[in-house]
């Protein structure tokens, strides 16, 4: 399906605030099947996603296990003598946290499905001054960068030796620790060349930019933005 890229930022800035004010494990599942259905449609690349990710993924199921196993409200579900491991609350938030990982990440492949011309000429609509959409869509177009430098560090510590699979838990935090701050500097090292790059080409040397590209909502627009409402109002009014 083609949608305008307006009205794909309309479902993934309503997904996203749903997901911030959800507090039902089940409502949250069903916002994130629904944000997937999205996608598929869209051809979005969740899975391609995901797989990236995998490393990634590791840090953010432990935090959630983190989450869970130290939060002491509720009843309880696994102790070790007089010590509270887990319980029903602490399940409940960390599973909250992981599905607003995951419909963040079904967002981002939501808008993925527009080219980065699009963005910029959508939010232009939308009455955002050009500068700050281009830095929007920069952004997003961004993060693939900063993974990429993710996973090159962790296979230049592989390449030394390093079996990151056979290490505890404990071992494993403290080496993302580590890496973060080189991958943050090599990232912010390829944001200077680009600046550099786009300054060479002329951006802001002139007021107003022109653009070849035009957008107009059709009748899927707006068929798929009342039918998200909709659904929206349920899940939230909902029992």
């Amino acid at each position: 399906m083609k949608l305008d890229p307006r009205s794909k930022l309309f479902v993934v800035v309503l997904i996203s605030s749903t997901a911030l004010i959800l507090t039902s494990v089940t409502k949250m599942l069903l916002l994130f099947i629904v944000g997937l259905f999205i996608s598929k449609i869209l051809d979005g690349h969740f899975v391609s996603v995901i797989r990236k990710l995998k490393r990634m993924l590791t840090v953010i199921i432990t935090i959630i296990i983190l989450q869970s196993v130290f939060n002491t409200e509720g009843q309880v579900l696994i102790s070790f003598a007089t010590i509270r491991l887990l319980t029903d609350v602490g399940l409940t938030k960390g599973l909250l946290y992981l599905f607003r990982v995951l419909i963040i990440l079904v967002s981002g492949t939501i808008l993925a499905t527009s080219s980065e011309t699009e963005l910029i000429e959508a939010l232009i609509k939308l009455k955002i001054p050009y500068d700050f959409a281009f830095m929007v869509a920069l952004g997003i177009r961004f993060m693939p960068i900063f993974i990429e430098e993710f996973k090159d560090t962790m296979v230049a510590i592989e390449l030394r030796g390093v079996n990151i699979k056979q290490m505890k838990i404990k071992e494993k935090l403290d080496l993302y620790g580590y890496i973060l701050s080189p991958v943050i500097i090599g990232t912010l090292d390829k944001a200077k060349k680009l600046s550099l790059s786009i300054e060479m080409r002329g951006f802001r040397s002139k007021p107003k930019r022109t653009s070849h590209l035009t957008l107009k909502l059709k009748r899927n627009d707006y068929i798929m933005m009342m039918v998200s409402v909709s659904f929206i109002l349920l899940l939230v009014q909902g029992g």
